[in-house]
């Protein structure tokens, strides 16, 4: 009598186990199914009166020689226009460094304002809420006019993908998960400074790439002219891999608004003059001196001869991964 019903009361687990193990997966299976039903495809996206207009700058011819940072396209007034201004071979600090770095930098953007659209590596590293999260490495596509640009992710999250075109899109961020979670949530659409995007990024996605950064860099150095005890410094260095750069330091004695860092370094390509280098500091600690890294942008494999169109900003491309199926 025991051993009967201890067979029972067995078989009685064995069941309840394999329904509620049942209903599990088949509560996933709908949860899955019902994120796919209400994520719209991704051909609707992209396709209709939210397309971009069709890129109609043709490829620039190869530029010979060095390059100076002018685009290959560029007619000889305007190469002559935007000339940067000459580096110090030896230090040079104080409001003389402080002048050469504006007109330098006023040349550069106005050199880098003709590159239509360019390809690169992006790497960086961020304080987010106090702590430093891990390099990141992505490949980017970038149109300044209208700014758009696609994020490909290489690591740590390879796969990744986000797309942001000003004026498209709902003036959103579309864009994908990898691995598990790519059965959940098959694709996102949030604003470009949302929580989830600041969660691994100090700045707005709309605010991404090197000609955002140039503009940004030049509206910090005319700040560097009205304040007096500001420190400017230029000179020239060379990184652990053999590369030499010129480089300007800035140091903030103390804090004011519109300054987020306490000090930076860039790092400026020597024949191009573009900052392909940049890391920041952030403000210590209340009786703490040490200045933490706040952000840290690399810049590599740059091309700005790159010639893209609507199609490389539009998840519908069948190269990318935003489909559903």
């Amino acid at each position: 009598m025991t051993s009967w019903i201890r067979r029972v009361v067995v078989l009685f687990c064995s069941r309840a186990w394999q329904l509620g193990v049942g209903a599990f997966c088949l509560l996933g299976v709908l949860l899955c199914g019902v994120s796919w039903w209400l994520t719209a495809p991704v051909e609707k996206t992209g396709a209709g009166s939210t397309a971009l207009p069709p890129n109609t700058v043709t490829a620039a011819p190869a530029a010979s020689g060095e390059h100076t940072g002018t685009p290959a396209g560029a007619s000889p007034a305007q190469r002559q226009a935007i000339e940067p201004a000459a580096w110090p071979e030896t230090r040079l600090e104080g409001r003389p460094a402080k002048e050469l770095l504006l007109k330098m930098m006023q040349a550069v953007d106005r050199s880098f304002r003709l590159v239509h659209s360019y390809t690169m590596t992006f790497r960086k590293q961020e304080r987010i809420n106090g702590k430093l999260l891990p390099e990141q490495t992505y490949f980017l596509k970038v149109r300044q006019d209208p700014f758009a640009i696609y994020m490909r992710g290489i690591q740590p999250v390879a796969g990744r993908e986000l797309i942001y075109a000003e004026g498209h899109y709902d003036n959103q961020v579309v864009g994908h998960p990898v691995g598990m979670a790519r059965y959940l949530v098959p694709r996102l659409k949030v604003p470009p400074d949302h929580p989830m995007i600041l969660a691994e990024s100090r700045h707005p996605m709309n605010q991404a790439g090197l000609g955002n950064l140039i503009r940004k860099l030049l509206g910090f150095r005319r700040m560097d002219l009205e304040e007096p005890e500001e420190v400017t410094i230029l000179d020239r260095t060379m990184t652990p891999d053999g590369k030499r750069w010129l480089r300007s330091t800035h140091i903030h004695p103390q804090f004011r608004p519109g300054r987020p860092l306490a000090q930076s370094e860039i790092l400026y390509d020597p024949a191009s003059r573009l900052p392909l280098r940049f890391t920041g500091f952030d403000w210590p600690a209340d009786g703490n001196a040490e200045k933490p890294l706040g952000e840290r942008y690399c810049y590599d494999d740059l091309d700005l001869d790159a010639v893209l169109s609507a199609k490389d900003f539009d998840p519908a491309n069948p190269e990318y991964e935003f489909h559903r199926f």
